[in-house]
């Protein structure tokens, strides 16, 4: 190509003879992709082991559709956030007498492969009754979660999916952006 093929602005004027392009050396090239993770499947009994081994309250271990979460101790902003927002339920519950409040850490499994623990949750009577004797809660009315760093792909996601099934509303408190946004469930 001469300097003449190419025009001001840069792009090339097609001139009906032909270039010879070299060609790189020939070489064996390896390449390699990563195998795909194929990611664990946890069973309810492993996490239970994990929660016995370890029966601090942090971290909290919870499984959705058989895949493990593991959330650090919240801060004292989260904290404080589930304290009100606990409150605030407490007595709305007690006025309306639709339910009772509880606060994590405390185990609900809405399937067979599930266990989480909701940073504020609502229960009817019936169930708030049973689990003083017999938990984990199993019917929830009300699942509430506080975003925090550490929880908010599994609160914005397989949970978010999880309560979206079983509990007519799930509540996404997100502090730093000073909003609650309620999802109702798809049953």
């Amino acid at each position: 190509m001469r300097a003449s093929d190419v025009t001001p602005s840069g792009g090339h004027v097609h001139t009906g003879r032909r270039v010879h392009l070299p060609t790189p050396r020939r070489a064996e090239h390896t390449m390699a992709m990563p195998a795909a993770a194929v990611p664990r499947r946890w069973t309810l009994a492993e996490v239970r082991a994990l929660i016995d081994a370890n029966p601090a309250p942090v971290p909290r271990y919870e499984l959705v559709d058989s895949d493990l979460l593991v959330t650090p101790a919240p801060n004292a902003v989260h904290q404080a956030a589930v304290l009100e927002l606990a409150s605030a339920l407490r007595d709305y519950v007690i006025r309306t007498r639709v339910g009772e409040a509880f606060v994590s850490p405390f185990d609900v499994e809405l399937e067979p492969r599930t266990l989480v623990q909701p940073d504020v949750f609502v229960v009817p009577p019936d169930e708030a009754r049973r689990v003083r004797t017999a938990p984990p809660a199993r019917v929830l009315l009300l699942a509430a979660e506080i975003i925090s760093p550490g929880s908010a792909r599994g609160d914005r996601g397989p949970k978010r999916e999880l309560y979206q099934r079983h509990v007519a509303e799930y509540w996404i408190v997100d502090l730093d952006a000073a909003l609650i946004r309620a999802v109702a469930s798809g049953r």
